[in-house]
């Protein structure tokens, strides 16, 4: 989970880094496999935004 939420974030034409957390010398070496992930389909992403939109959203403080 932790690669696919970096590499979605990392294909985001507005985001220039990715600065995530970690607790051991493992969890580094994972987050640097994101880079190896391949990025969403269309399709894909287009189930991420309905989900986000009807499932998250609205529970995000400052969400307008």
């Amino acid at each position: 989970m932790t690669r696919a939420s970096l590499r979605w974030l990392l294909d985001h034409e507005a985001v220039t880094c990715v600065i995530p957390g970690f607790k051991n010398a493992a969890q580094v070496l994972d987050n640097l496999q994101a880079a190896n992930v391949a990025s969403f389909s269309d399709a894909e992403l287009r189930r991420l935004e309905a989900w986000y939109a009807s499932e998250v959203h609205e529970h995000i403080r400052g969400a307008y």
